[in-house]
């Protein structure tokens, strides 16, 4: 008796639920299927869109620290190099596309 109780609860939740459906949804079930699918795969579109920007903003600022850093390096080296003008000396030195640069000081020949 308790499993034909049991069963007759479950149908008529059931009743209620398509009734329910039914009233929201109309008569179309395909439409109400795709319905209760579509949600969840946008909201899995939008979180994962979420997910790469954050991955990208994150490149980005990591990208831009290093640079300001590479930066300042790269003044400090450049701002501790003094020249004497008494003594002026000769370059020579490679370029990174591979030529070679040889600088001479106007008005003193090479090997006076």
């Amino acid at each position: 008796m308790r499993q034909f109780d049991q069963q007759i609860v479950e149908s008529v939740a059931l009743r209620r639920q398509r009734v329910r459906n039914a009233v929201f949804f109309g008569q179309d079930r395909w439409r109400r299927q795709l319905q209760d699918h579509i949600k969840p795969l946008i909201m899995g579109v939008v979180f994962a869109a979420l997910i790469a920007a954050g991955c990208i903003a994150t490149s980005f600022v990591v990208n831009l620290i290093e640079k300001q850093k590479e930066e300042k390096s790269t003044r400090a080296e450049s701002s501790a190099v003094v020249i004497d003008p008494r003594h002026p000396q000769e370059t020579t030195g490679p370029l990174t596309d591979g030529s070679v640069v040889s600088s001479e000081i106007p008005g003193r020949m090479m090997g006076a």
